[in-house]
């Protein structure tokens, strides 16, 4: 019998027969996985906490003759559970989680759990959100393969401090457009996404509307490269 125990966070659960569930994880060591947790929906279980959303739990999972675990015991070891008092975070964190379990694969993604759970630790310790959409999108971009390029102009010229640009969305490039809303500022917060940890980032003096619009902008390119 062989036997998994891993960190994991859970991405989705389908309620299954009359007490158990199936959930969908992704785990720090063995990237995607699923199983069925049983007996989980009746009173007083001891699987339950570590299959809520919005935990971090290290599981035991058991390995059977098919592809589905069963999980044979979770024990939660960091708790994100107060975005879920607050909307607007509650609704991107499961933003998060839908998007992982839709573009990972079974049994791959282990190198994508730090993006998930340095995002939904961030936001319990009540970092911008707008600043953890950044640096989601910027980083999972990057990771990807994706990011735009934030060096050189759709003709291959350097970008100036002077000029504006707009993303030319299905490119991945910056062009040159007078009334565009990129500017030196945009594209210099842009670039610190991805070479400091959200809570540096968090830490930066930055317009709101200066956030908001690189938020945005890295957000709705990351959504349409990845077909979300």
């Amino acid at each position: 019998m062989n036997q998994i125990v891993t960190k994991a966070i859970i991405l989705r659960r389908t309620n299954y027969a009359e007490a158990d569930r199936i959930v969908s994880c992704i785990s720090k060591t063995d990237g995607k996985l699923s199983a069925i947790a049983k007996g989980v929906r009746r009173m007083n279980s001891k699987l339950a906490s570590g299959i809520e959303l919005f935990v971090e739990a290290e599981l035991v999972l058991i390995q059977g003759r098919g592809s589905l675990l069963t999980l044979r015991s979770s024990k939660v070891t960091a708790d994100w559970s107060s975005l879920a008092k607050d909307l607007d975070k509650a609704t991107f964190g499961f933003e998060l989680l839908k998007i992982t379990d839709r573009i990972v694969e079974q049994g791959e993604g282990a190198d994508l759990y730090p993006f998930i759970e340095q995002s939904l630790s961030a936001l319990h310790k009540n970092a911008s959100l707008e600043v953890v959409k950044l640096w989601y999108a910027a980083n999972l971009l990057l990771h990807t393969g994706h990011a735009p390029n934030l060096r050189n102009d759709a003709t291959s010229k350097s970008l100036t401090s002077e000029s504006q640009y707009s993303l030319l969305i299905d490119q991945g490039v910056l062009s040159l457009d007078p009334r565009g809303e990129l500017t030196a500022d945009h594209i210099k917060l842009m670039r610190l996404a991805v070479s400091t940890d959200i809570l540096t980032l968090n830490r930066v003096k930055v317009g709101d509307r200066v956030l908001q619009i690189s938020a945005k902008t890295m957000w709705d390119f990351m959504k349409f490269t990845l077909q979300l």
